[in-house]
């Protein structure tokens, strides 16, 4: 069993799990609005179908997701996301960096 790490700086104070994620687990649901799995949906979360590909013969939408400060994407099979009232489970990977916190207690020397 591992303990979370440190944030940087040393401050004892724990990072997110997702500040750390590489891939993770979200539900799609109707008009854009994105969850975590057994959490209420991330008001400033969101999702938008990007465009298309196909794959053996099925049709892909790639997916963007913006949540907890950065973007997320996967390939979806359209018909999952047609068929998308209750909201479609699906594993995204991140796409941009979490924006870095600023470093406390460091001095520059020019």
């Amino acid at each position: 069993m591992t303990n979370p790490s440190p944030a940087a700086g040393g401050c004892g104070t724990v990072m997110s799990p997702l500040r750390e994620a590489i891939a993770l687990e979200v539900l799609l649901l109707p008009r854009g609005r994105v969850a975590l799995p057994g959490a209420d949906p991330d008001s400033k979360a969101t999702w938008e179908l990007l465009g298309r590909t196909w794959e053996a013969d099925a049709a892909l939408g790639f997916v963007r997701i913006e949540l907890a400060g950065a973007s997320w994407a996967a390939l979806v099979p359209e018909e999952r996301l047609a068929r998308n009232e209750r909201g479609v489970r699906v594993t995204v990977r991140r796409q941009s960096s979490l924006p870095q916190e600023p470093l406390v207690g460091w001095a520059l020397f020019c």
